[in-house]
């Protein structure tokens, strides 16, 4: 299952938003413009207090349906923010940080042809930071989360299969030691050059194995 979470703030004077998804981007624009501003009048908060985040899982909803769906997008995105509304309840709210190693730098040299491949460099670059915004009800139990790391989520890439890979995994692994409708949202870091340090299927071997055709410029 590929789920969309959402967490609202108020302070008394605004209101916030911020949405996690299990999907690889939140496009076309038509669908954020359109869930922006339906969030905003219905929940009676400035547009520019909403934040959207997607996982970018490999292995979500196909793209092209996103592109195709704007609307349909759009309406789940205002669903789970509606429904994170109804359950606004007292809370304090912390912040901490940890050290994650399960990254690794993916921009190294081929040993042969002396060119720049797209594979573990555990040399290179990498920020092993998880930085997690916590939110406790008054007896000190966590009701929500908004966590942050960055790793792209590829481990289920050209598998055939829906996933929403490490990240939903990770979110639900959360939700469910805590329970009672406890709601972590992940979201991204810089992932750009991230990769699972423990990745190390090719894409070519991937795309030959799901029977995706390859373009020679797979590694």
């Amino acid at each position: 299952h590929l789920y969309i979470r959402a967490i609202v703030l108020d302070n008394g004077d605004t209101r916030a938003v911020l949405i996690g998804t299990d999907l690889s981007f939140i496009r076309p624009d038509e669908a954020y413009q359109q869930a922006a501003a339906q969030i905003a009048s219905e929940l009676k908060l400035p547009q520019q207090n909403i934040l959207m985040s997607s996982t970018h899982t490999h292995s979500g909803v196909d793209n092209n349906w996103l592109l195709a769906n704007p609307g349909k997008l759009a309406e789940v995105l205002v669903q789970a923010a509606r429904a994170a509304s109804t359950n606004l309840r007292p809370a304090r709210v912390g912040f901490g940080e940890g050290a994650l190693y399960l990254n690794t730098n993916r921009d190294a040299i081929d040993a042969k042809t002396k060119l720049w491949t797209q594979a573990p460099n555990p040399e290179g670059p990498s920020d092993k930071t998880l930085a997690v915004l916590g939110f406790y009800d008054e007896a000190g139990k966590p009701i929500a989360g908004y966590m942050n790391y960055a790793m792209h989520p590829i481990n289920g890439y050209l598998a055939g299969f829906i996933t929403s890979d490490f990240a939903g995994a990770a979110s639900l692994h959360v939700e469910k030691a805590f329970g009672d409708g406890m709601v972590m949202v992940f979201s991204q870091g810089a992932q750009g050059d991230q990769m699972p340090l423990h990745l190390r299927t090719s894409t070519n071997v991937m795309a030959a194995l799901s029977g995706v055709k390859r373009t020679g410029f797979e590694f």
